[in-house]
C-alpha cells in the first residue's frame, strides 16, 4: 500500500508539471478528467474521426473489445475515446448506435484542439500514457490490451474480494456514479464495504495532502474539483477549504474568467444552430485576444487543426 501511494506522489508532481492532454476535453457524462486523478494507471486514448465510416468500424470493434476487456478482467486502466468533429447530444447519437456500451464503461468525449490532427484522411489514432508519458500505438485490441492488461495500479486496491463485494469494489474503483456512496452506507454493518471505503478514504486522502499544498493555479484548482467530485460522502474538509479560497483568489481571478467563457464557447460549438456556433467561433477568438496569458486563452488561442 505504501509503494502505491508513492506512485500517486509521483504521477500527481509528474502531471502537474506536464500538459496534461485531457485537459479541455469535453465528456458527455459532464465530469472533467485529468492524467493525474489516474495515478500510475495507463490511460489509452484513441482518437477518431466522426465522420468516417471506417473509423466508426474501428470504434465499434476495437474500442468495445478493449473496454470490454477492461471490466471482464478488472484491469487498472482506463479508456478515453475522443472526437474533434461531435459533441454533446451529437456525439451520444453517434455512441448509441456504433458503441453504446462505451458510454457507460468508458470516458467519450470532444476535442477541439485536436492534437492528432484527426481528419478524413487520418481517421484513428491511438496513445497510451503511462505516469503521463505518452506512447504511439496501433489502435488495433491485440496491441493496446497487453500494455493494460500489465498494470497493477489499481485506484484503491483491495485483496480478497469475491462475488459481489468485487463487484461492489470494481463501481467504486471505477468511479460508477453513487458507487462510494452506496459503499459508505453499507460499510457499518458490511465489512466488505468498510475496507472498500477504507481504501478509497486512504487513496484520496494522499491526493488531498498533495494538493492542499500544491501551488496556487488553475491546475489545482480543478484536480481538487476531480477530487472532491470523486470522494462525493467522504469527509475531505481540507480540499474544499482550499477549493473555496482558491476560487476567491485574485491571483486566479483571469484565469477562472477564461475558464468560464472557454466553457460558454463549447456550449455555443456543440449547438445544432449555425449561428450559435458562428458565436462560439468568434467568441474564442476574443478570449485568446482579450485574456492570452491564461491557460483557456491560450488554447483558444491555439491554431485550429
Amino acid at each position: 500500500m505504501r509503494l502505491y501511494q508513492t506512485a500517486i506522489v509521483l504521477c500527481l508532481t509528474a502531471a502537474a508539471q506536464a500538459a496534461d492532454p485531457l485537459a479541455g476535453m469535453r465528456f458527455t457524462d459532464g465530469k472533467t478528467r485529468s492524467l493525474a486523478q489516474y495515478g500510475a494507471q495507463p490511460v489509452a486514448v484513441l482518437y477518431f474521426c466522426g465522420h468516417c465510416p471506417s473509423a466508426r468500424a474501428m470504434i465499434s470493434k476495437e474500442a468495445v473489445a478493449i473496454s470490454a476487456a477492461i471490466e471482464r478482467g478488472h484491469l487498472a486502466a482506463q479508456l478515453i475515446c475522443v472526437t474533434p468533429d461531435l459533441e454533446g447530444a451529437e456525439l451520444v447519437a453517434y455512441m448509441k448506435e456504433a458503441a453504446p456500451a462505451l458510454l457507460d464503461k468508458a470516458a467519450v468525449g470532444f476535442d477541439s484542439a485536436n492534437p492528432e490532427n484527426v481528419s478524413l484522411r487520418n481517421i484513428y489514432q491511438a496513445r497510451v500514457f503511462t505516469d503521463g508519458q505518452p506512447r504511439s500505438v496501433s489502435p488495433a485490441f491485440s496491441e493496446i490490451e497487453p500494455m493494460l492488461r500489465a498494470s497493477r495500479a489499481w485506484r484503491y486496491p483491495v485483496d480478497g474480494l469475491e462475488g459481489q463485494a468485487a463487484e461492489q469494489w470494481w463501481a467504486v474503483e471505477r468511479g460508477r456514479t453513487g458507487a462510494l456512496k452506496a459503499a459508505i452506507a453499507a460499510a457499518k454493518r458490511d465489512p466488505h464495504a468498510e475496507r472498500i471505503v477504507n481504501a478509497a478514504r486512504t487513496a484520496l486522502t494522499a491526493r488531498q495532502q498533495i494538493l492542499v499544498d500544491a501551488p496556487i493555479e488553475l491546475a489545482t484548482v480543478e484536480r481538487l474539483e476531480e477530487l472532491l467530485a470523486e470522494g462525493a460522502g467522504l469527509d475531505l474538509k481540507p480540499a474544499a477549504d482550499r477549493l473555496k479560497g482558491l476560487l476567491k483568489d485574485p491571483a486566479l481571478k483571469h484565469e477562472l474568467q477564461a475558464r468560464t467563457i472557454w466553457r460558454q464557447c463549447q456550449d455555443q460549438l456543440g449547438s445544432t444552430k449555425p449561428k450559435e456556433r458562428e458565436a462560439g467561433t468568434a467568441n474564442l477568438a476574443q478570449l485568446a485576444a482579450k485574456l492570452p496569458d491564461t491557460v483557456y486563452g491560450r488554447r483558444a488561442g491555439a491554431p485550429a487543426r
